[in-house]
């Protein structure tokens, strides 16, 4: 399937036509940062090159402009307006060179947006709990539970009733209290439960299976005594 705006081949100098997406990539990749150049290949950038893509004027991206020209303007006056001034803007776009060129990696790390960090990522993130559960976990974090997650509190004895996944870690980082085991427990049979209701969700949309609630329940807390049985092998624990 074709995506809009996705470029599906392009024909090289020596006429030859690549239409896989990762060469295309490459390929363009290849041509930005020779834009730069290398240390090896140029000392600076001509500095009334530089000026006139950083310069502030009145004039802006013509109607007629190619589309490069038009987003590497509204680039440009984005770092302008972020540092202050275009002499700020260049010096902070030559700390993303290196020896080999442009380093993409820099360049991504300013432009990416960037968010405060949540109380719930170091919680949910831990050694004892397999990844692919913790991965489908942060998938679902801001997601609704089903009456699965309901007789799974039950069964750990958590009274307070929890409508989203978000308020249910919150509620394990508060309440982290009595045993180690019983915290590990608690928040390994969150995890699972999530996973096991995204897995059987795919299933019924891509498979046309239909899970039983109970079958859910019971595959999830085996699940969570055996884990728990591989960290504490003397099984003297109680949830």
């Amino acid at each position: 399937m074709r995506l809009r705006g996705s470029i599906m081949a392009i024909t090289k100098n020596d006429g030859t036509t690549i239409t896989s997406t990762e060469e295309v990539g490459h390929e363009f990749v290849a041509f930005f940062t020779s834009l730069l150049g290398t240390e090896a290949q140029t000392s600076s950038v001509d500095n009334d090159v530089f000026e006139w893509g950083l310069k502030l004027s009145s004039e802006q991206a013509q109607r007629g402009d190619s589309p490069l020209l038009q987003r590497l303007s509204q680039i440009r006056d984005r770092i302008v307006a972020a540092v202050g001034s275009p002499q700020a803007a260049k010096q902070l776009i030559e700390t993303w060179a290196s020896r080999k060129g442009l380093d993409t990696s820099k360049a991504y790390q300013y432009f990416r947006p960037k968010q405060a960090r949540q109380p719930w990522q170091a919680m949910i993130w831990q050694a004892y709990i397999p990844p692919k559960f913790t991965f489908i976990l942060w998938l679902g974090i801001r997601e609704r539970f089903e009456r699965v997650w309901s007789d799974i509190r039950k069964w750990l004895g958590i009274n307070r009733h929890m409508s989203t996944i978000l308020s249910a870690i919150k509620w394990l980082k508060k309440e982290k209290t009595g045993s180690s085991v019983q915290n590990k427990a608690r928040l390994l049979a969150l995890a699972r439960t999530v996973y096991s209701l995204w897995r059987h969700r795919n299933e019924v949309i891509f498979e046309a299976k239909a899970p039983s609630t109970e079958g859910l329940v019971i595959s999830i807390k085996i699940t969570v005594l055996r884990i728990l049985l591989s960290f504490f092998p003397q099984g003297t624990f109680a949830l």
